[in-house]
């Protein structure tokens, strides 16, 4: 499966980038290699998924998942940063 659409909270669509992931990890305290690494997980987690469209609920649920294994603390900053966009 190539391209995954993701569902956004407004019912928007968009192309499914791994380096956006990658992009907002850093800028929640991930150091760029790990953010690299997880980033290729959430990847392949979505093209195993057998789903072309994904909500963006979903995907941050599980980015979040990985990201408390990894860094809890950089978890908590990604999750209050996803938590001030439910909010708008």
């Amino acid at each position: 499966m190539d391209k995954i659409t993701i569902i956004k909270r407004d019912g928007t669509e968009e192309a499914f980038e791994k380096d956006k992931i990658q992009r907002v990890l850093i800028v929640a305290g991930l150091p760029s290699d790990q953010a690299y690494l997880l980033a290729e997980d959430v990847d392949t987690w979505i093209k195993s998924n057998g789903q072309p469209k994904v909500s963006s609920l979903i995907l941050r649920d599980k980015i979040l998942e990985l990201l408390q294994d990894r860094s809890p603390e950089v978890a908590n900053l990604y999750q209050w940063y996803e938590g001030t966009k439910d909010q708008k």
